[in-house]
């Protein structure tokens, strides 16, 4: 009898343990038409499918808000990996690329982490990927966003050719 209590004794641990929640990745994608410009006097154009683009003759600032939804008491490494999506359409001299830096600031202190990445050089239409964001650090009052330069449209042979943000993605340690 002792024994059978004990086993069921030495049961009920392992059962409450397999019904607790896994930690898993907490990921958030926003297309780029979440991005809001630095300055209002800026010139942007957003597509049906929510691409931000840069359809100005200038390079181009704007700041994307990333929703944080996993606050720790002792938060490390609040996002475990960022992308960002990006057009870049323009070759012109001088080499301008989308440049974006992800942000961890806290409310009181400012900047907690900053990790930047660009993309590649010339122009495509294609999609190209930022991804050398990974493991920022947090502040448990704090937020992350996007901080990125779109450079201008070139018009060649009378098309137009914009860069911008297609979309981007947060991955928070849930």
């Amino acid at each position: 009898m002792k024994m059978k209590q004990l086993m069921i004794g030495a049961a009920f641990p392992m059962l409450a343990a397999l019904s607790l929640p896994a930690l898993a990745v907490d990921g958030k994608t926003l297309p780029g038409a979440a991005c809001q410009p630095v300055n209002n006097a800026q010139v942007f154009s957003v597509s049906s499918g929510g691409v931000l683009f840069n359809t100005s003759n200038a390079p181009q600032a704007v700041v994307c808000p990333v929703v944080r939804d996993t606050i720790a008491a002792d938060p490390v490494n609040g996002i475990i990996a960022a992308r960002v999506y990006v057009i870049d359409n323009n070759n012109a001299p001088g080499d301008p690329r989308v440049v974006c830096a992800l942000e961890s600031r806290a409310v009181n202190t400012g900047v907690v982490e900053t990790f930047t990445d660009q993309s590649v050089a010339g122009a495509s239409p294609l999609v190209q990927v930022l991804d050398n964001y990974v493991n920022l650090s947090a502040s448990e009052s704090g937020y992350y966003y996007f901080r990125c330069s779109i450079p201008a449209q070139l018009v060649i042979a009378g098309i137009p050719r914009a860069s911008g943000i297609v979309m981007y993605r947060v991955d928070e340690d849930g």
